[in-house]
């Protein structure tokens, strides 16, 4: 049960979906049935691939965010004055600030694994390199998807040695600087 759990689950899922979507728009069924497979079939090959796979290629993953964060702002689909999708061929539209959630994590966390001993230098490092996707982001603008994006690297910082305190004192900085955006 322990293999085929989640993979039940995303199929059961899946169909539920393309079930659903089937009673209220027919012709998108079939195209949402594709991204599934296709989906699917992604999770089948990533699965069995080594995560120290991963976390050598994390650095490839951040660049190619960051690319498709700056490439969204020059050629993307404008949609309520905003730009945040980029047409694929007219196959599907793409949103890189999806992409930065998973793929600057685990660039992050890479770099965590291999530091011996965390200083403060690493960690200004590792807030600068998860601040260039967020200010891309904001750009864009779009505030909500920057703050689940930096709400989902929060996590990391319970891994680095630092005090009760100073993780409280980033998380205001953190509330403050989304005070201040929302505003502007």
């Amino acid at each position: 049960m322990r293999y085929w759990f989640l993979p039940a689950l995303l199929i059961l899922l899946g169909l539920l979906s393309v079930l659903t979507l089937s009673s209220i728009a027919p012709a998108l069924a079939s195209r949402q049935l594709v991204f599934f497979l296709i989906g699917g079939a992604s999770f089948v090959i990533l699965s069995r691939l080594s995560w120290k796979r991963f976390l050598q290629l994390s650095v490839f993953g951040y660049g190619i965010t960051v690319a498709l964060l700056v490439l969204t702002m020059i050629i993307s689909l404008q949609t309520r004055n905003t730009a945040r999708w980029i047409d694929v061929g007219g196959l599907f539209a793409l949103q890189a600030s999806q992409l930065a959630v998973p793929l600057v994590g685990l660039y992050i966390a890479s770099l965590i694994a291999q530091t011996i001993r965390i200083t403060v230098q690493h960690m200004v490092t590792c807030a600068a390199l998860c601040a260039v996707p967020a200010v891309l982001i904001l750009i864009d603008p779009d505030l909500g998807t920057t703050m689940v994006y930096l709400a989902s690297l929060a996590p990391l910082a319970l891994f680095l040695p630092i005090s009760g305190k100073q993780i409280i004192s980033l998380t205001g900085v953190g509330l403050a600087t989304a005070v201040i955006a929302w505003v502007f």
